[in-house]
């Protein structure tokens, strides 16, 4: 009976284990990472045939049917981007679901969003001229980390004068997280973040000289110079016998670290560790291009003990 007990203990940990260990080696796949701005996706390129990539999305509504008529979007946000005003920090798209077809787009430009400190109301017109299945997205423009608050999103049928509105919790979405905000309609609203992956939280089997290995690629279509930051961090990880936050070590990913586009590369970042734990290997987004970039895997692996 204790045989049996302890098998079947050993069963239970192999299964609600969710991290891939080889000796001491660990693999953080698509599904052991946090993320705030990606979608997990199938990918042919990688090595499980799924991974982690980019995506704006901030809030997408439910479909509807419209019939023929004069409508408009209602947005409602609260903006601290720090771009110039005439710069877009969003855009507002009305997609016909069947089969899948932008019907109208634009920008909103952070001079229609005024100072920040206030919720601002932005209304746009547009006409249905057959009845159709609609969903309402807002992309995010512009990268930032609590800079761009989203109360709702709906639209208001002017021959009923009704308006239909989406908060946080009615939205599905591929980028922010939901905070609370009392200047907002229901208390609650969702905010922009920067982190295609981010956590664990765990900890390393022994203090010693370790590296992090990122697999990732871009976008053929994608050329910017700096694409992200690669660190690996503790979130109130023991350091010295009280709880603090770490910095192990830091890089930048860029154009030049990947030899061919839609190819996964692998950046290497060596750090040592020190027994701390709530270790994070996160990759920090300066760009939102829809699919620009995607994340394998993370492989962290010992060099050497203490």
């Amino acid at each position: 009976m204790k045989q049996f007990f302890i098998l079947i203990t050993a069963i239970a940990l192999l299964v609600l284990t969710p991290i891939s260990r080889c000796d001491d080696e660990i693999v953080l796949n698509e599904t052991d990472l946090k993320r705030f701005i990606g979608r997990i996706d199938d990918d042919s390129k990688a090595l499980n045939g799924r991974s982690v990539w980019l995506d704006p999305l901030i809030a997408g509504s439910p479909p509807v049917t419209l019939k023929e008529g004069q409508y408009t979007f209602y947005l409602y946000a609260r903006c601290l981007v720090p771009v110039a005003s005439t710069e877009p920090v969003c855009r507002i798209s009305i997609i016909q679901t069947e089969p899948e077809t932008v019907l109208f787009y634009r920008d909103v430009i952070r001079g229609e969003l005024g100072d920040g400190q206030t919720y601002a109301l932005v209304e746009w017109p547009f006409e249905i001229q057959e009845t159709v299945a609609v969903r309402f997205d807002v992309d995010m423009k512009q990268m930032g980390n609590a800079t761009f608050f989203l109360d709702s999103i709906g639209y208001k049928d002017a021959e009923t004068d009704t308006l239909t509105r989406w908060n946080h919790a009615d939205t599905r979405h591929y980028l922010g997280v939901s905070v609370e905000d009392t200047n907002s309609i229901d208390g609650m609203v969702r905010t922009n973040a920067h982190a295609l992956a981010y956590g664990p939280y765990i900890s390393l089997s022994k203090p010693g000289q370790y590296e992090a290995v990122f697999r990732m690629a871009v976008a053929p279509d994608f050329s910017a110079e700096n694409i992200a930051t690669l660190d690996v961090f503790s979130h109130e990880g023991l350091h010295n016998g009280h709880k603090g936050n770490k910095t192990y070590a830091i890089r930048g990913a860029s154009i030049s670290d990947f030899d061919e586009p839609d190819t996964f590369a692998e950046l290497t970042l060596p750090f040592h560790y020190d027994g701390a734990d709530g270790m994070e290997f996160r990759v920090l987004l300066y760009h939102v291009k829809r699919n620009a970039v995607r994340l394998d895997r993370i492989t962290v692996r010992p060099l050497s003990a203490n």
